[in-house]
């Protein structure tokens, strides 16, 4: 990911209620990847805790 869309992805993980800051985000694996698989690998990891939540709340 290059500096320049860092912003683009705390905006997108906010969409997913899962705040970043710009520090979180170049100190993780993410600044390693491109935006759209940053992307892609983040919203798996929201889905897979959202599951598990809800999984929760159910028992």
């Amino acid at each position: 990911m290059k500096e320049n869309e860092i912003a683009i992805f705390i905006d997108t993980m906010e969409d997913y209620n899962d705040p970043w800051t710009e520090e979180e985000v170049r100190d993780s694996n993410y600044m390693s990847m491109s935006l759209d698989d940053a992307i892609a690998d983040r919203k798996s990891c929201v889905f897979m805790r959202d599951d598990i939540f809800a999984t929760v709340a159910i028992k």
